[in-house]
């Protein structure tokens, strides 16, 4: 399964995710885009996008990205010891 860590999260945490192709969206370039632009090409190369973003679903027509899945891990906080 391909993988994008969204910017809002660490970066490490592809490492826990042992046997998929993991990058987070500031190793493939993208920190910085809009999240329309950042969905639109994280759905034509990654299976998931793992983001820390509850809202995500409000801002965007995520529908439009039929390609993609959207996780949000629940924890307190977006820093890596508590996810």
């Amino acid at each position: 399964m391909r993988i994008l860590i969204d910017e809002c999260l660490d970066w490490r945490l592809c490492r826990s995710l042992v046997g998929h192709d993991c990058a987070s969206v500031q190793k493939m370039g993208w920190g910085g885009l809009t999240n329309g632009a950042l969905l639109e090409k994280a759905e034509q190369e990654f299976d998931v996008f793992l983001t820390g973003d509850r809202n995500l679903t409000f801002q965007q027509q995520t529908s439009r990205f039929v390609g993609l899945s959207y996780v949000t891990p629940k924890a307190f906080s977006c820093v890596t010891h508590t996810l």
